[in-house]
């Protein structure tokens, strides 16, 4: 049943701004669903409703094998779109062997490649994908990463920086403050960015743990207008205050005023974000009158 208000839903926001958000996440944790289960739900979900906002199915090399035995096995209609994934610590050299496995595979297309920020990620542009580079949260070391990336923006590869945005073990998630430099320091640097994990939910919350603990998680709909705001004119402060929002109807009406131009611009700077709870934002999204029937 929905529990959208009468307000909320006067407020229907173009789907576009919401097209291709959230990457498919599922075999990464804390979900780490398995291979052959998260291929049969993307298919799945690619025939459902909100197919238009979901956007690749990420791999992480570690897995290509896998994902190769699977299609062997899973007949499909079209290629399935695949972002291959190199977190922090897997060598370049390791991607070179998951690539070859994986190109010219039946049933797949690879649509990107991501990998972490070392001395020698700029050969990961030689593979003529789409390359997302992650950066590291201490804020010397990322601006330095993130003008090496911006300086590399003349080749002719998608580029866009990466950064982790849940927890880790003992680490917690960013703090507003700490995505609020990153978010203004890639729109400084004209640099689309991606964000992934932790973005569960639409707005920003404190979320109860399976340990007790708690945890402070950032919201899709937050980064969304942090990121519109820091295009145009807003400073740091600014966008903590829009990162630490906890009422939807402000993010809901602010979302619902932007213009065709201004949702194009957004999202040509915020392009996605992994989640493995692939359509749990998007019921969010719902549910608050953003996205309709």
């Amino acid at each position: 049943m929905s529990t959208r208000t009468p307000t909320q839903a006067e407020h229907h926001t173009e789907r576009s701004l919401f097209a291709r958000l959230i990457d498919d996440a599922a075999v990464f944790p804390p979900g780490s669903a398995a291979v052959d289960t998260a291929v049969s739900d993307y298919l799945a979900r690619r025939r459902g409703p909100y197919a238009d906002l979901v956007g690749p199915l990420l791999i992480p090399a570690s897995a290509a094998a896998q994902l190769l035995e699977v299609m062997g096995q899973t007949p499909v209609r079209r290629p399935l779109p695949v972002v291959l994934i190199a977190r922090p610590g897997t060598s370049l050299d390791q991607v070179e062997i998951a690539l070859s496995i994986l190109r010219g595979t039946g049933g797949i297309t690879l649509v990107g490649l991501e990998v972490a920020h070392q001395p020698d990620w700029s050969h990961a542009l030689r593979h003529d994908l789409p390359l997302a580079v992650e950066v590291g949260r201490d804020p010397q070391g990322q601006r330095a990463a993130l003008a090496s990336l911006a300086s590399a923006t003349d080749q002719s590869v998608d580029l866009r920086a990466k950064l982790r945005t849940q927890s880790a073990g003992d680490l917690p998630p960013p703090t507003a403050q700490e995505l609020a430099g990153f978010l203004l320091g890639c729109l400084r640097l004209d640099l689309p960015f991606k964000l992934t994990g932790g973005l569960h939910h639409a707005v920003a919350r404190t979320v109860d743990l399976p340990d007790g603990r708690t945890e402070e998680q950032h919201g899709a709909l937050n980064v969304l207008l942090a990121t519109h705001r820091g295009m145009t004119g807003h400073e740091v402060d600014d966008l903590v205050e829009t990162l630490l929002v906890r009422d939807p109807d402000t993010l809901v009406e602010s979302l619902s005023a932007l213009t065709d131009e201004e949702v194009g611009a957004t999202r040509s700077r915020f392009t996605s974000y992994g989640c493995c709870g692939v359509l749990d934002p998007v019921g969010e999204f719902h549910e608050l009158g953003l996205i309709g029937d």
